[in-house]
């Protein structure tokens, strides 16, 4: 484990689950998105996020749907969804997800709930490869947590599921981050 800090920028390195707050000079814009929520909006990102401070957690599978769970549920306990936007993107990475994506999504419907958390509940399946490049994406199982700052910049990010420890960092990175827009 490292754990580094650099004036205001803070970062750690966990070698066995990698959590890393990005430094701004090393720090990439989110890439190129468009889906639809499961309430029907359209969204394109990064342009859903400028001005504010977001939380994206990916998934391609069930299990890391779960891992991303356990990011969302640690912000909401800390009520920090008021200051920030958050949105969970699922990932249709074949075309056999492509063909049946009208029943994943009215199964996901029924299972996101409360139904205004489906306003940010995105399902994308056009360009996942070119997405999971970006990213970077390399294990399709696991969930994929992204901080990125007002101006579009991803400035800390993690895969897996969290401990307890990461959880509590996390919490700290989005503080920090929330802290920065307002100076």
């Amino acid at each position: 484990m490292i754990h580094c800090c650099l004036s205001k920028y803070m970062f750690l390195i966990d070698i066995r689950h990698p959590a890393i707050n990005v430094l701004l000079q090393m720090s990439k814009n989110y890439p190129d998105m468009k889906g639809s929520t499961l309430s029907g909006q359209d969204v394109h990102f990064p342009r859903e996020m400028v001005g504010k401070t977001t939380i994206v957690l990916v998934s391609l599978r069930a299990i890391g749907q779960s891992m991303c769970d356990e990011y969302r549920k640690t912000v909401v306990d800390t009520r920090l969804t008021s200051s920030l936007q958050l949105y969970e993107i699922s990932l249709l990475e074949n075309f056999a997800f492509r063909s049946i994506r009208f029943w994943i999504e009215r199964n996901l419907r029924k299972s996101i709930q409360p139904p205004e958390r489906q306003n940010h509940y995105v399902c994308i399946g056009d360009n996942v490869e070119e997405i999971k490049l970006s990213l970077p994406i390399e294990n399709v199982l696991l969930g994929h947590a992204f901080l990125v700052d007002a101006d579009g910049l991803v400035r800390w990010k993690a895969h897996g599921a969290p401990t307890e420890r990461e959880k509590k960092y996390f919490v700290e990175c989005v503080t920090a981050c929330l802290a920065e827009r307002k100076k």
